[in-house]
């Protein structure tokens, strides 16, 4: 029995884990795309309540208007 490893152990581990380098790099691509799309919702949203707030403003200045007219 030989002491160390076979050269064939050594190249199946570096391919093993150029595998697992390959697999990882998918995920933090997944991973980029998953935030990405939190973020454009949450800017998506913030433009709603934004947009919302606005409408408040808006009906009060009309509803001011109207009232002061009377």
């Amino acid at each position: 029995t030989s002491i160390g490893r076979s050269c064939d152990e050594y190249v199946s581990d570096e391919v093993f884990l150029t595998e697992i380098r390959e697999q990882l790099s998918d995920m933090k691509e997944q991973i980029t795309k998953i935030l990405e799309t939190c973020d454009e919702q949450l800017q998506i949203m913030e433009t709603s309540e934004d947009i919302g707030h606005l409408q408040k403003q808006l009906f009060l200045l009309i509803s001011y208007s109207i009232v002061s007219k009377i």
